[in-house]
């Protein structure tokens, strides 16, 4: 058998203890390489002054204690623990910190500052309206979590406010690096407001888009004289212009957001404003050219349709003065005059069926020379009933019809003014016969009341559009 040393006795009689000791000096090793390991080499710079404060409390047991003495290596290991637990929690706030203002980013680049349904269909310059009150909803939003992340900064600040000049330095690349995630944020607000509007104007690529505007057609007169253009209300141009804008609107938006190194640390930030960066974007003007070049597509689409009532010219362009003129001199006959009226209710009647449920403003000119010239009919007729007799020779010839003629010169006189208004009565009757268009298309036979005037055309059951506009249908 060989002699076991008495030092080596002593140590494994000691066994347990060291094993213990080992143990101990383990989990601090762990905590102090779990904080290490948790930062990126920019945040340790941050968290330089804890870091170095750590290694001083570490620094004995590696080069100064006396492992052997019981005592003090459970104070080392128990100091060494308790500042490591310190400088970890420092790091969790900070890093909790970090993720909260990340998760506020997010949703400020979620919160887009254009709201399209796909169900609801703009009249006028609703579209214009709506969006305004939405986007000043959302700058709201967006300003309460803007205000919210910069909170969490300043608190954040107080742990590192009396480091030196070094951690100050990472304190605002950390700082910048946040206002990145900020205009990021914002950038991407942006971009995908105008990719959801550029999906409301151009489709998906996959399904045609929902209509979007109520386009009205309308005959426009705006100055006497001039011939009526049939016209759309809003017009093209409108349209173009409130929609383009709509880029500039949502710029104009942000321009409220400054750069969180001048808000923070109060020092000239030589950088370009947050509004002025985003609309420089590349992929953003990419998505302005998209829309302007869809708006541009379905104005061409739109004027294309405009052609199609060139067949109706005749209702807006006749003149209802030369019209009533003419049979005032020309005294035409009862189916001439009847042709001519058939013409002008049918062809209200074709406006009907073209495109429109209530063109009113369309037929509008049509109703009212049919109407002038059925109201000239009834003048005429009324004076052609009228007896063509002298006033003096109507009343005495009356008197002599009734009483009977006292001398023969006047019975025949009397008689033969009987004889002339026999002969012309089935001539007269013809000639005044109730007017009525061939076809019997009277107003009333057209299946729906004349429309009243004053009402703008657009409305309808059914819907028809190209693009991003709709027009009302019959």
């Amino acid at each position: 058998m060989f002699e076991i040393p008495h030092y080596v006795v002593e140590v494994y009689e000691r066994k347990e203890d060291l094993r213990n000791l080992r143990e101990n000096l383990l989990l601090v090793a762990r905590d102090y390489n779990r904080i290490i390991s948790m930062l990126s080499p920019e945040e340790r710079g941050l968290f330089r002054e804890r870091i170095r404060y750590l290694d001083r409390k570490i620094q004995p047991g590696l080069k100064k204690l006396h492992w052997s003495l019981k005592g003090a290596s459970t104070v080392f290991i128990s100091e060494c623990r308790l500042h490591a637990s310190k400088v970890q929690n420092i790091v969790n706030e900070y890093k909790a910190a970090t993720l909260a203002i990340a998760r506020r980013a997010q949703q400020m680049s979620e919160a887009l500052l254009v709201r399209i349904t796909g169900k609801r269909v703009y009249n006028d310059l609703e579209f214009e309206e709506d969006q305004k009150d939405h986007r000043d909803l959302v700058q709201k939003k967006l300003v309460t979590f803007h205000e919210g992340s910069i909170a969490i900064m300043r608190q954040t600040y107080e742990v590192f406010k009396n480091d030196g000049p070094e951690v100050q330095q990472h304190w605002f690349n950390y700082t910048v690096r946040m206002n990145r995630m900020m205009e990021d944020a914002l950038r991407l607000n942006v971009k995908w407001s105008l990719m959801e509007l550029s999906r409301a104007i151009n489709g998906d690529g996959k399904t045609s888009p929902n209509p979007l505007f109520r386009v009205k057609v309308i005959l426009q007169d705006n100055s006497p004289g001039q011939t009526p253009q049939v016209a759309f209300s809003p017009s093209l141009l409108q349209l173009a212009s409130m929609v383009n804008d709509i880029s500039t609107h949502l710029i104009s938006s942000i321009t409220v957001f400054r750069h969180l190194p001048e808000i923070l640390i109060r020092r000239k930030f030589a950088r370009d404003p947050i509004s002025v960066l985003v609309e420089r974007d590349e992929d953003i003007k990419k998505i302005q050219t998209q829309i302007s070049s869809g708006m541009q597509n379905n104005a061409t689409l739109l004027q294309g349709y405009l052609k199609t009532w060139d067949v109706y010219r005749e209702i807006w362009e006749v003149n209802k003065d030369a019209f009533i003129n003419r049979y005032r001199h020309l005294n035409p006959l009862v189916s001439s005059f009847d042709a001519d009226t058939a013409r002008l209710w049918q062809a209200s009647h074709s406006t009907l069926r073209h495109g429109v449920q209530d063109p009113c403003e369309l037929l509008l000119p049509c109703s009212s020379s049919a109407a002038r010239a059925t109201d000239f009919g009834k003048r005429a007729a009324a004076e052609r009933r009228k007896p063509r007799f002298p006033a003096n020779v109507k009343s005495d010839c009356g008197k002599q019809l009734k009483w009977g003629p006292k001398r023969q010169s006047v019975f025949v006189q009397v008689g033969c003014l009987h004889s002339s208004a026999s002969g012309d009565l089935p001539l007269r009757a013809a000639s005044t016969r109730p007017s009525r268009c061939r076809g019997g298309c009277r107003p009333e036979a057209l299946g729906s009341p004349l429309p009243s005037p004053g009402l703008v055309p657009g409305g309808g059951s059914q819907l028809w559009g190209c693009g991003g506009f709709i027009l009302g249908r019959g």
